[in-house]
Parts: structure tokens; sequence; C-alpha cells
């Protein structure tokens, strides 16, 4: 976490993370205005719901507080539909 806190330190570690995955773009986006839209919708949607940490989940407008696992997650999203589709009957993988 010592990263994080040092914006040089952080720099050098994202860019070579980025060069390392081949990411390109991320500077032009998130300091352009297709970047600057989405963090502003972003905040108007946190603002709407109760959210106070990330990553926050929610179904249907509810944020959901259960296990983070794949079988709970896909049973809360498919317990949330009314007619669920197919897909909700897959065993997931862990």
């Amino acid at each position: 976490y010592p990263v994080w806190q040092n914006a040089t330190q952080f720099r050098v570690c994202q860019d070579s993370v980025s060069s390392e995955l081949g990411i390109t773009g991320i500077d032009a986006c998130a300091s352009g205005s297709e970047g600057l839209a989405l963090l502003s919708a972003d905040g108007i949607v946190t603002s709407r719901y109760p959210v106070t940490s990330t990553p926050t989940l929610l179904i249907n407008g509810q944020k959901y507080t259960g296990q983070r696992t794949s079988e709970a997650l896909r049973q809360a999203i498919c317990d949330s539909i009314d007619t669920p589709p197919a897909e909700c009957s897959a065993e997931l993988s862990t």
C-alpha cells in the first residue's frame, strides 16, 4: 500500500503494469471527455443509492450484502428476476 501514497511510485508502477498487459489509452480516457462523463455518471448513480464502499453491487436498486462467490452472486441475481433465464439453472465454477 505505500506505493499508492507516493504519486511518483504509483505512476511508475501503473505504467509498468499497463505496459506488461498491453493496456493503452487509460490516461487519455480518464482525463478526456469520455472519462469525465463516466465519472460524472458514476457520481449521479452513487448519490441515489447507499453506496459507501467499492465494489458495491446493486441488484434491482438494492445493495447486495451476501457472499462474493460466483454461486452466491448467480443465485442473488437469478432470484431477483421474475422469469429467470435458462442460465440461472447452470452451476458455476468457483
